[in-house]
């Protein structure tokens, strides 16, 4: 075992419970409390500095080192980095969840800040939707990839969930929507 617990190999025979008797932070937790403790290092240190640049008093909040002292920023950013990773792999649950309430792909991509609808741009470029179902596509099929690679139900995979990515009453209403917009306004499609 290494100083560095990140670089050790998992120990697959390890006890779910650690001596203490509590369960082990998942990463997730640990990366958001890394990046919480430096967040809010670094605003105290910046209020601190503010405070003293104008001369102002700061006595009645306390231990002035300890609120501005935090992980390092490059600790931070891994942490951030952990964050972003681990939220972005989680997003094909709820796009799954959203398409099995019949939400259209156009729904999704405004929900993920995809540009979509723009008449203004070429359909391939105007088109969100196609960037969140081919995320969603490349998702599941990672998923099954690594379902085949392990033992059996230990990471599920369903292939309906692929039948979800096909256009949906939602989606159909959405481009008959937009097809008439376009006539509308002059863009014959």
């Amino acid at each position: 075992m290494s100083a560095d617990p990140q670089h050790d190999t998992p120990d697959h025979g390890q006890r779910l419970v650690d001596k203490r008797g509590e369960l082990p932070k998942h990463r997730f937790t640990q990366a958001l409390e890394t990046w919480e403790a430096w967040s809010a290092a670094d605003t105290w240190q910046r209020v601190i500095a503010d405070a003293r640049q104008h001369s102002r008093v700061l006595s009645g909040l306390g231990d002035l080192e300890k609120l501005a002292s935090g992980p390092d920023p490059l600790e931070a950013l891994r942490a951030n980095r952990e964050l972003v990773d681990t939220l972005t792999g989680w997003q094909w649950q709820a796009m799954r969840a959203a398409r099995q309430q019949g939400r259209g792909w156009h729904e999704i991509a405004g929900a993920l800040g995809l540009e979509t609808d723009r008449t203004d741009l070429p359909a391939a470029l105007a088109c969100g939707a196609d960037v969140a179902r081919r995320a969603y596509l490349g998702a599941i099929q990672r998923q099954q990839r690594a379902s085949n690679h392990l033992p059996p139900g230990l990471l599920r995979y369903d292939p309906r969930w692929r039948e979800l990515a096909a256009d949906n009453p939602a989606d159909r209403a959405h481009q008959h929507d937009r097809a008439e917009t376009g006539r509308e306004s002059g863009h014959e499609r």
